[in-house]
């Protein structure tokens, strides 16, 4: 079986949600994570193709 990359929203304003995303960058293999920030100033909802 094929793994493909996983993409995450990550609301790290929340403390316990940033404490998730700390224990999965530190867990997961990072060539097949990419957590996207929601509640960074930058966060653009289009580049996630969903809008």
């Amino acid at each position: 079986m094929e793994w493909r990359l996983i993409a995450a929203d990550v609301d790290r304003a929340c403390p316990l949600r940033a404490r998730a995303a700390r224990w999965l960058e530190r867990s997961a293999d990072p060539t097949r994570l990419r957590l996207v920030d929601i509640s960074a100033d930058d966060f653009d909802p289009a580049g996630l193709g969903r809008i």
